[in-house]
């Protein structure tokens, strides 16, 4: 019997929804909504239902990007998956983030990826892996500077970057001939492969007390009008 299993990517200000069969796409629909994906979310996934020809009740599991990302982002996503298991009694996939967008690049089982994700300023989320996922650093966060380029390089040699994070420092990367660029952005449809393996293995978290690694808390600022004489 055919697996069917609905992905959800919520991570960035791109929201998007993915259907596969088996681990093979057969529906997929996105929409940049500027952080605004409890809006949007629902929208896609009844499209994608419907785009798909399967039934709600055809589903075999949900899998969401589990971060780092947008705290906002990652919140909903996670709370419309918990919702839609507990409503049809499926199981919960946590694909993260940076390993889906790394996997991506289809590299050698001993070539470096070193998978990125935008975060404030100059700053992003890394995780440095082999092109088969093995995890050679765990998720952390770096400050792209030529000093921590060329850390990066005499550590790990040459390697392909990748992610959201890229874009914003494209010409600074683009001075070590060594690493190879790819700039790509966070789809739902990159968790599905990931998920199809994680459903074959019974690899599922527990609904209850799941929560996304928002790997920050969120950025909340005081206010300074006084409450208060």
């Amino acid at each position: 019997m055919p697996s069917y299993i609905i992905g959800i990517e919520t991570a960035t200000d791109v929201c998007s929804v993915a259907i596969s069969r088996d681990g093979d796409i057969v529906a997929e629909a996105s929409l940049a909504t500027g952080m605004r994906h409890s809006s949007a979310l629902t929208g896609l996934i009844k499209d994608v239902v419907d785009t798909s020809g399967i039934s709600m009740k055809e589903l075999s599991a949900i899998a969401i990007s589990d971060g780092p990302g947008s705290y906002t982002g990652l919140r909903v996503g996670a709370s419309t998956a918990k919702a839609m298991c507990y409503a049809l009694d499926l199981p919960l996939i946590a694909i993260p983030t940076l390993l889906s967008l790394g996997m991506e690049v289809g590299a050698s089982n001993d070539h470096i990826v070193l998978s990125t994700l935008d975060a404030r300023r100059m700053e992003v989320y890394a995780l440095i892996m082999k092109g088969d996922g093995t995890t050679v650093k765990e998720t952390h966060a770096i400050i792209w500077t030529e000093d921590e380029i060329a850390t990066l390089y005499e550590t790990y040699g040459a390697m392909t970057v990748c992610g959201t994070g890229v874009e914003k420092a494209q010409e600074l990367l683009a001075e070590c001939p060594s690493l190879k660029l790819h700039v790509s952005e966070c789809d739902a449809k990159l968790l599905l492969p990931l998920a199809q393996h994680k459903y074959a293995h019974q690899d599922f978290v527990d609904i209850a007390y799941h929560d996304p690694f928002y790997y920050k808390s969120p950025n909340i600022t005081q206010s300074k009008k006084r409450i208060l004489p």
